[in-house]
């Protein structure tokens, strides 16, 4: 369950079926992770154990950081057979709290998964680990003559797994849709530790059940993300502004279906009413 909606019912405690990080847990992990990669300094998992707008606030004692989808699988798989209790993280810059612990899980951190691994550009898609910083993904975009299709205030810290697993929107999305429109391609990691891969670039694939899209926006209740495949737009020659007042949300919309007669339409609006709401 998304630790936000967990946090709105103040009886919730933890349950006893969960098991408590023990002396041969961490030995597990130090063998499997590269060196510094298990953190267990309270001073370096304060800011992973506490959201970035300092409203919610977990226990963790342990924080993971994987380096490849086998360390991911690795730990996962150990988790779920000694039941412990994980929270996958990416840059924790979200909203609700979701990517903190509730308790004392696990911090399994992707931001050492950060290699971008390639681009395609006669298709505009971009593949990339979960951990790669968005203005990062959006450099390696510009310099092939594209840009990532969204864009949001936190773009120089948050992760694109993370992005992924909100399905977060952007001042990009009225041009460009959703960002589960431009996911063609995805690996996660299950519970169990069972990999999932479609890393497919194809655009159009009518050979089964679209099994990716479960993924896009489950805030980390079904698996880690830990690759994409992203569509990328081509980069804009030229941005123009205006500032438009109008007196309702109502004739906002109405701009809007107005402003697609253009022949390049807005990439985002505003409305000051209704963002008071």
């Amino acid at each position: 369950m998304n630790a936000s909606l967990i946090r709105r019912h103040s009886t919730v405690t933890r349950l006893a079926k969960y098991a408590s990080v023990a002396e041969k847990d961490l030995s597990f992990f130090e063998r499997l992770l590269p060196a510094g990669n298990v953190l267990t300094d309270p001073e370096a998992l304060e800011p992973m154990n506490t959201d970035w707008q300092r409203r919610w606030r977990g226990n963790s004692k342990l924080a993971l950081l994987p380096t490849e989808v086998e360390h991911v699988s690795a730990i996962l798989a150990y988790c779920n057979r000694n039941g412990l209790a994980v929270v996958p993280q990416a840059g924790n810059t979200g909203q609700v709290g979701g990517s903190v612990p509730v308790f004392d899980e696990i911090i399994l951190s992707v931001k050492k998964m950060n290699s971008v691994l390639g681009f395609d550009e006669v298709n505009g898609i971009i593949k990339a680990e979960a951990g790669c910083i968005l203005h990062d993904l959006d450099e390696v975009c510009h310099s092939h003559g594209f840009q990532m299709p969204y864009n949001i205030g936190s773009r120089g810290s948050c992760m694109l797994g993370g992005n992924i697993a909100t399905n977060c929107g952007g001042t990009r999305m009225v041009r460009h849709g959703s960002l589960r429109s431009n996911v063609v391609g995805l690996e996660a990691v299950l519970a169990d530790g069972t990999v999932c891969t479609d890393m497919s670039t194809i655009r159009k694939d009518n050979s089964g059940l679209d099994l990716k899209q479960l993924f896009v926006g489950s805030e980390g209740s079904i698996g880690v993300i830990t690759k994409a495949a992203l569509r990328c737009p081509p980069k804009a020659q030229a941005r123009s502004l205006a500032y438009l007042a109008v007196s309702s949300f109502a004739k906002c919309v109405n701009l809007l279906k107005e402003s697609r007669q253009l022949k390049i339409p807005p990439a985002a609006l505003h409305s000051k009413e209704h963002a008071m709401r």
